[in-house]
């Protein structure tokens, strides 16, 4: 009897065993199957968020660029006329200081006859509503001679005021004593 009780027990021991065995094995299987079916999940769900962001990107970078382009033709619109109105502003200048008698010993400007104050009225309006440098339209008035005799080369100044509005980089008008092409010789008539 002493046997059959050894064998009993040794077939819980080995039921055990084996119950132990089959419950790790089953729960390391249905571990992996969870972990698996969770990973799967979290990837499914991440390659949507990717895809969904990108999209949102995307659209946004489109909007973005189309603004941009809007925005800088705005910006090249605005300087054309920017740039238009300050070559009318140095023709009138030039038209103004040709018609000024200068006298020889002062070298001091007095303007002789007039031009057209309607064409100087809207050729200041075009500048006061497309520069920026509030220094333009002060050095255009004074080369028209609004604040007094000048001499020839106040159009040095207003011609390197242009060339700070447009952005045209450095000053490279600097020769004052010969700032302003009066006549050239042989135009004597």
């Amino acid at each position: 009897m002493k046997i059959d009780f050894l064998n009993f027990l040794w077939n819980i021991f080995i039921g055990a065993g084996a119950g132990a065995g089959i419950t790790f094995l089953l729960r390391t299987y249905f571990n992996e199957k969870i972990k698996n079916s969770v990973k799967h999940e979290y990837e499914v769900r991440i390659e949507s968020f990717k895809s969904e962001l990108k999209n949102a990107i995307d659209k946004d970078l489109e909007s973005y660029k189309s603004n941009l382009k809007e925005l800088e033709s705005k910006n090249l619109d605005k300087w054309e006329i920017k740039r238009e109105a300050c070559l009318k502003a140095l023709n009138l200048a030039d038209a103004a200081m040709s018609n000024m008698d200068w006298d020889v010993d002062t070298k001091l400007g007095v303007v002789k006859s007039e031009i057209d104050t309607i064409i100087v009225r809207n050729c200041y309006n075009q500048l006061a509503c497309s520069c920026d440098l509030p220094e333009t339209l002060s050095e255009f008035k004074r080369v028209l001679g609004l604040f007094g005799p000048i001499t020839g080369d106040a159009i040095v100044d207003f011609r390197n005021i242009i060339r700070k509005e447009l952005n045209f980089g450095k000053e490279i008008d600097v020769d004052r004593v010969a700032a302003f092409i009066g006549r050239i010789h042989g135009d004597e008539k």
